[in-house]
């Protein structure tokens, strides 16, 4: 049975945070002894917790991002 276009859109996003979550994953390990982490696409934020929330409270992290929408998006955050 071949998907249709309206099928395939549903699944993509689904896809996409899968990876997401998968990548995060990957990081925790090395994030545990992070003293300096750098977010160079803030975007809205998300991100920037997530590391945030992984990381020894003395870690310095940087969060960086060229549009400032999404560094006034990611201070709401």
């Amino acid at each position: 049975m071949q998907n249709t276009d309206e099928q395939m859109e549903k699944k993509i996003p689904n896809s996409l945070e899968n990876v997401h979550s998968f990548a995060q994953s990957l990081w925790l390990f090395a994030l545990k002894k992070a003293r300096f982490v750098i977010d160079a696409t803030s975007g809205n934020g998300y991100d920037t917790v997530f590391l945030a929330q992984n990381t020894p409270d003395e870690t310095k992290i940087f969060a960086y991002d060229i549009q400032k929408r999404a560094i006034e998006e990611a201070k709401k955050n």
